[in-house]
């Protein structure tokens, strides 16, 4: 972001939108963080928002809706910040993104970083990478895996593990956990048959994590197990048809 300001900014306020792509959307990440995610905004606030940082703010306005940070209601009178996640399974084309993917080293203690996460499915056809895409980025990363795997975790024969689930350290705060739980049954119907639940291990010590589990329709199975970082409470969601 540094280089953002550097570049693009003058005395606070910015003086040329980047043209390439990827500053592009460094620029819009901290535009958006003006905005409450939690209220609605008439297109006069937006504005007044806006001009603080662009004269033109209504080309900022229009950048923000067309790449997905604001949204705006079908009559155009309101807008608010747009959470929305889609989840795709990986391929190639998002090998950059996760080469700048960032955690922090108390996240990376508890979760693999995603190249590493990736290189564990190769050669594996129960291994599969998922990512959290929002605002055309990759927000986060987990693993589904089927097969016998699922024996150390549930009973059911008709569930998934989850692996290494993160959010990239830049993106929280912004939805992104939240949104992705909410999309995860239609995801495991559409791409898996028969599948009615996902289950996985979170470190006892993690309460963080188990806090947006539990956010996320996961609940505690009364068991664990001792993984290479320590014990690992079992939680489940069901997937519902």
């Amino acid at each position: 972001m540094s280089k953002i300001r550097e570049r693009f900014f003058k005395e606070g306020k910015l003086v040329q939108i980047p043209k390439k792509e990827k500053m592009k959307l460094q620029l819009f990440d901290e535009l958006i963080q003006s905005f409450d995610r939690n209220r609605e905004y008439k297109e006069q606030e937006v504005n007044e928002v806006l001009m603080g940082a662009y004269p033109d703010y209504a080309i900022l306005r229009r950048y923000l809706v067309d790449y997905g940070y604001l949204r705006r209601t079908d009559d155009g009178s309101e807008y608010q910040v747009d959470t929305d996640v889609t989840l795709k399974f990986y391929d190639d084309s998002y090998y950059g993104e996760l080469k700048e993917y960032v955690l922090t080293k108390e996240d990376e203690h508890f979760s693999s970083m995603p190249l590493d996460a990736l290189k564990s499915c190769e050669n594996n056809d129960e291994k599969n990478m998922v990512l959290m895409i929002q605002r055309r980025q990759v927000a986060g990363v987990f693993i589904l895996q089927s097969g016998k795997v699922v024996e150390k975790y549930t009973d059911n024969p008709d569930a998934l593990v989850m692996f290494s689930y993160s959010v990239d350290s830049n993106k929280q705060g912004r939805g992104v956990a939240t949104d992705s739980f909410r999309k995860l049954d239609d995801f495991v119907n559409e791409n898996y048959e028969g599948i009615n639940e996902v289950v996985l291990g979170v470190n006892v010590r993690n309460e963080a994590a188990q806090y947006v589990y539990r956010k996320g329709g996961f609940k505690n199975t009364g068991r664990s197990f001792v993984g290479p970082v320590g014990r690992q409470k079992i939680m489940r969601k069901e997937i519902r048809s």
